[in-house]
């Protein structure tokens, strides 16, 4: 008995383009050969590779669905009336036959994931698939998909979402913008990182509308200021034959932190402190970006203008690499209530 392709696919016969597709995705994400080091596992994830390649090309073509369909695999490798892209045929008397020949399961995924798609293995370790964002009926703009924690959503037409318009002084053809905010933490800041995302795009070929999804990488560099603009030309929708592809613009915004706020290359922690402890001085640990402590003898007299200084624990400067200083500033919590006796004894050693 031949291979069944929509068991391996995990679609029916009634499903439609964009489910076989995204079925075929997910599981070649899961099975890829680059993500399966132990040769135990190696084997099996090659043998699973190539065959649901094998299915999504056959289901995902009318033609050799069709073949498929009506005779099975055997037909289809078999020589079966017809012709499509991937099968092979001659003649015999006056009966055209051909034979699909396969289909090279890189070269799918690279096509199916744009140029170089076995990368998004690169330095990722394990990750979870998800898709963000909408088509077609749901903003209908580029789609974009992030392969680490984190909302997103889909360019043209979500909130949260603007696009403008620049007016080349070369050319008469205006080019749109898609501004997407791309969040991350303090620590991506300090260390740098690489982000790796899906992105759909719409695509014309000739009068023919259609998706391409295609793998970007942006390499957030240490130092990196809220608000950097990083643009990839021609990423983004194409909105007529006869218009070139927008481009898309992430914005970075880098998100509240547990113990800091940043001031240029400056990391500022606050530590709040009893009245009591202004006068007496106290001892505490302050934490560092690199995740680990530094103790701090302060001494009194401490006031809300007091501040302590840590040189170069701060953010690297993005051209230098030079770090900045960690501040510590001082929070002082006041009583909210005091009795008679305290209050006038507060008065005796205030006033002497």
């Amino acid at each position: 008995m031949g291979k069944d392709y929509y068991k391996l696919l995990g679609v029916t016969r009634s499903s439609s383009e964009d489910e076989i597709k995204r079925a075929y995705k997910k599981l070649a994400l899961k099975w890829h050969p680059d993500k399966h080091k132990d040769p135990k596992t190696k084997k099996q994830a090659e043998e699973m590779f190539k065959d649901i390649s094998e299915a999504y090309d056959v289901l995902s073509d009318s033609e050799k669905k069709k073949i498929y369909d009506i005779y099975g695999e055997e037909g289809l490798k078999g020589g079966i009336s017809g012709g499509a892209e991937g099968m092979s045929g001659g003649r015999v008397g006056n009966v055209r036959y051909t034979t699909y020949t396969g289909v090279n399961p890189e070269e799918l995924f690279s096509k199916i994931f744009g140029k170089g798609g076995h990368d998004i293995f690169d330095n990722m370790g394990d990750f979870t698939y998800t898709t963000f964002g909408g088509g077609e009926g749901m903003g209908g703009g580029s789609r974009v998909s992030f392969f680490d924690d984190g909302p997103s959503v889909g360019f043209g037409g979500f909130p949260g979402v603007s696009s403008k318009r620049s007016s080349p002084t070369t050319a008469p053809v205006q080019v749109k913008d898609y501004e997407k905010d791309l969040k991350v933490t303090l620590e991506d800041i300090f260390t740098g990182v690489t982000k790796k995302l899906k992105v759909g795009r719409w695509r014309f070929d000739g009068s023919r509308k259609y998706s391409h999804e295609k793998i970007l990488e942006i390499k957030i560099r240490p130092g990196w200021k809220e608000g950097t603009k990083i643009s990839f030309k021609g990423e983004g929708d194409q909105e007529s034959p006869d218009q070139p592809p927008g481009n898309l613009v992430f914005i970075l915004r880098v998100a509240d932190h547990k113990y800091f706020s940043r001031e240029d290359n400056n990391l500022v922690y606050t530590h709040p402190i009893k009245l009591i402890e202004c006068f007496t001085g106290v001892s505490f640990n302050t934490p560092t970006i690199e995740g680990r402590t530094i103790n701090i003898n302060a001494q009194p007299v401490i006031t809300p203008k007091s501040f302590r200084i840590i040189s170069h624990k701060g953010i690297p400067d993005q051209k230098t690499g030079v770090r900045g200083d960690l501040i510590i500033r001082f929070e002082i919590e006041f009583p909210t209530s005091f009795s008679e006796y305290q209050r006038k004894q507060m008065i005796s050693i205030l006033s002497s």
